[in-house]
């Protein structure tokens, strides 16, 4: 569980910086500025400019695009037909390796002559070299009809160098630098820097070194942010919008994961916690309830006497010694123990409290029948209990709905029959010099009576349910055995009848600990 939650931080981490990352890119503001792209290698007078009908010639001319001859990382070099034989392609791309490993710029530079270029010389040719050259789809924003005023043709980070030939007459030497909104720098520093460096190559028509030095010079004032997300992000909008998406889906799972599981975890501590503490309770607790256990014995009852009273008993009887060696154990193993498991501290409450109750059984059976001058106080509870219970008993048969129940006529023959027994156990507690019944018959005859009334209870509460009759919350209080709002049983009888159920389901999940 650590591992993981520690991988789920890390990558939460990692995609919350990526995710900035792409929002920053997403986020920025393009920076247009309308200025010129391009600027003649040799200066351009008056005699040179064309006649009006040479620039309706030129007009008519079918648009050529150069090949792409060239290209490596992100560099891609396109030339003409026509010229291709006086650039060395391999002498340029190892002259620009360095200056590439040295620039975040994406760049393609274009190769044509002046003899074979459209009107408006290399600024046109780069227009055309963006929109239909070999490396269109790679410099085009898919959106860009739509964005050009803001950001313009070129994809982001991406420099795009037009270099135009002289023609036979040595006339006609132009270099035009076109960039994306987000590379920064002077370019008109850098047609003139260019145009310097360019004169001498052109004059020796060396157009590999040419080509070589426009690389240099422009990456030198142009510069392109860092492409942090270039292995990630495809180069369209629409690709870097299809991205975003995927990456806050999973940063959103991710951190969805990393929540998960930091709650899990913390649960889990919190439980530990508070299972720890609660068996140092029940620790400190289980010594003086083994005391108590030890030091319980039930009253002295005739091999004959038979009925319920002698079956609880020896029930009760059976399993103090188990219960007091499961205790020991119980305490031994957790004191022994770094952590407390759930099913340790489980099995430590149940042993708990069957001793709890098994102490309270021994206390209540020596109090009603352990000498020769029962309790008033508890004998007077259970006949007390018991009319009570018929009380509600009646109020509950009272009602139309229930009437027609077939236990009914079952629970409302209680309401006369225990009344009377009720009647005479009250009159033999209220004269003990005119007693004929002992103590321990005539707690078997109103634990008979119990019984029965709670067994045909059982079956007019199963049916009043299943008929979706509310149970009356008085009725039900007293068949939980408890008060309300309470922790003292209503009655010994109740005391009784709970601990031999405890006591007999711990007995039946734990053979191997009885005695």
């Amino acid at each position: 569980m650590s591992y993981l939650l520690s991988t789920a931080r890390r990558i939460a981490t990692a995609l919350l910086v990526l995710l900035l990352l792409v929002l920053g890119g997403f986020l920025a503001a393009p920076v247009m500025a309308d200025e010129q792209i391009y600027e003649p290698i040799y200066p351009v007078g008056p005699s040179d400019a064309p006649s009006k009908g040479q620039d309706e010639d030129k007009g008519k001319g079918t648009i050529r695009v150069p090949d792409l001859v060239a290209e490596e990382g992100d560099f891609h070099l396109a030339v003409i037909d026509s010229v291709q034989s006086q650039i060395d392609n391999q002498e340029v791309l190892d002259a620009v390796r360095e200056t590439m490993g040295q620039t975040n710029a994406n760049i393609v530079v274009g190769v044509d002559a002046a003899d074979n270029a459209m009107e408006g010389g290399a600024a046109q040719f780069i227009r055309a070299l963006t929109l239909f050259g070999p490396t269109s789809y790679l410099l085009l924003h898919d959106d860009w009809p739509d964005s050009t005023d803001t950001k313009g043709y070129i994809q982001d980070g991406w420099i795009v160098i037009g270099l135009m030939l002289p023609d036979k007459d040595g006339k006609g030497a132009e270099i035009a630098i076109d960039k994306a909104w987000n590379v920064t720098g002077d370019r008109s520093a850098a047609l003139s820097n260019s145009v310097a460096a360019l004169r001498p190559m052109m004059d020796k028509e060396d157009y590999t070194q040419a080509v070589i030095e426009s690389v240099r010079i422009t990456t030198e004032e142009l510069k392109a942010p860092k492409n942090t997300l270039g292995t990630l992000l495809p180069a369209s909008s629409e690709g870097n919008r299809t991205v975003l998406f995927v990456v806050l889906g999973v940063l959103g799972a991710s951190l969805t994961t990393y929540v998960v599981f930091r709650g899990i975890r913390k649960r889990q501590r919190q439980a530990t916690t508070e299972r720890s503490a609660r068996a140092a309770q029940l620790v400190q607790q289980l010594p003086q309830q083994l005391r108590d256990l030890e030091s319980c014995k039930l009253p002295a009852l005739s091999a004959d006497a038979g009925g319920v009273i002698q079956q609880r008993a020896e029930l009760l009887e059976r399993a103090i010694a188990p219960l007091a060696k499961a205790g020991q154990e119980a305490v031994h193993r957790v004191s022994a123990a770094t952590a407390v498991s759930r099913a340790e501290l489980e099995r430590l409450e149940v042993i708990s409290r069957c001793q709890k109750e098994l102490v309270s059984a021994c206390t209540a059976l020596n109090g009603l029948l352990g000498n020769s001058n029962p309790s008033r106080q508890r004998w007077g509870s259970i006949i007390s209990a018991h009319r009570q219970l018929l009380d509600e008993c009646a109020q509950f048969l009272d009602r139309v709905d229930v009437a027609p129940l077939k236990a009914a006529s079952s629970v409302r023959a209680h309401l006369v029959t225990d009344t009377d027994a009720l009647d005479e156990a009250q009159q033999w507690l209220d004269k003990p010099m005119s007693r004929r019944a002992e103590p321990v018959d005539m707690l078997e005859r109103l634990w008979e009576l119990r019984l029965a009334l709670a067994s045909d209870l059982d079956q007019l509460l199963e049916q009043a349910t299943r008929k979706r009759i509310k149970v009356p919350h008085e009725l039900a209080v007293h068949r939980a055995d408890r008060p309300e709002g309470g922790t003292r049983r209503l009655d010994d009888l109740a005391t009784l009848e709970q601990a031999s159920r405890q006591v007999q389901r711990w007995m039946d999940d734990h053979p191997g600990d009885k005695a």
